[in-house]
């Protein structure tokens, strides 16, 4: 038997928006513990805020067809916990462990602007995808003409958006064993 091997095409990429770092602006992060004769109560709490920009090439190519970009881009979580967990003095504590307590978690996310671009100098990408060559005279005149206020002109069509999303949530507990 004959084996042929297979090679894959080689290609290149490359993007034409560049997608933008994430920074982290403030964290923190808290406990405390309290051990009384009966009971033990501990305290959780977090606070985390972020704000960043981001960038996404839709077609992951090198032709301005479509993508995402926002500069605001915001996080923001707050969350609370109080446990009160039974200890070797409490009532029953040689036959029964539990714990009980209520948690609480605010957050909000969103972006403050974003956009959503497509086809910037569509005809002109769309003839070079397809391997299309325009007549001498139109390139030069589509090149000078005034379509930046056209949908599909010099500047495509871009849509800004704000968007933003809150979330609050409230539980309680108890476990025995």
């Amino acid at each position: 038997a004959l084996l042929m091997e297979e090679k894959p095409d080689s290609y290149t990429s490359e993007m034409d928006f560049h997608p933008a770092s994430n920074q982290l602006k403030n964290m923190m992060y808290g406990n405390a513990t309290w051990e009384l004769p009966w009971l033990d109560i501990k305290l959780l709490g977090g606070y985390q805020y972020q704000q960043n920009g981001s960038a996404i090439d839709f077609d992951g190519g090198s032709k301005p067809i479509a993508a995402f970009s926002s500069s605001q881009q915001h996080y923001k979580a707050r969350s609370a916990e109080i446990q009160f967990s039974s200890n070797e003095n409490s009532w029953l504590s040689d036959s029964l462990n539990w714990v009980a307590g209520g948690y609480y978690f605010h957050s909000n996310a969103g972006f403050d602007p974003a956009y959503l671009h497509a086809a910037p100098n569509a005809l002109q990408t769309v003839t070079s995808i397809v391997g299309l060559e325009l007549p001498i005279g139109l390139s030069d005149l589509l090149n000078e003409a005034p379509l930046s206020n056209l949908p599909g002109g010099v500047m495509g069509v871009s849509l800004a958006f704000t968007g933003f999303l809150g979330t609050d949530s409230y539980s309680g507990f108890f476990q025995g064993t």
